[in-house]
């Protein structure tokens, strides 16, 4: 007999080190600033940052300032909860950063977008509320 699918919830109490590279932006992100990271080696900018570069294994600079603007390259968008994730990226980087998109319609890959802050920013991801399409 095949089990197609599992339906169930787990609840699941956890600790995350966010480490020298996720504290850097953190932090960042409680200041309304979006960072990343540049390898020595092969220049390439990683978003949230890295403390060594995944494409060379080359040692990082962190933090390098990023535009809170970029592009959607893909989506997904979870019709119950009327949610959309998108990889955005951001003007300056060369990877993606996924994040809430807030706009009423799913994007479509392409869409220039804009960072939205939370009202008061905390030492978290939430600091950055997602991204809407620009005007």
């Amino acid at each position: 007999m095949a089990i197609d699918l599992i339906r169930g919830k787990l609840t699941m109490e956890f600790a995350w080190n966010a480490g020298r590279a996720g504290t850097v932006f953190l932090e960042h992100l409680s200041r309304r600033q979006i960072v990343g990271s540049r390898c020595g080696r092969c220049r390439r900018v990683s978003v949230p940052p890295k403390s060594f570069c995944p494409e060379c294994l080359g040692r990082t600079e962190i933090p390098v300032p990023l535009s809170p603007t970029g592009v959607i390259e893909t989506a997904t968008h979870h019709t119950s909860t009327a949610t959309t994730f998108a990889l955005i990226r951001l003007d300056g980087a060369d990877t993606s950063l996924l994040h809430y998109y807030l706009g009423d319609t799913p994007p479509t890959p392409g869409t220039r977008v804009r960072a939205v802050w939370a009202e008061t920013p905390d030492l978290s991801i939430h600091a950055l509320r997602g991204f809407e399409a620009e005007a």
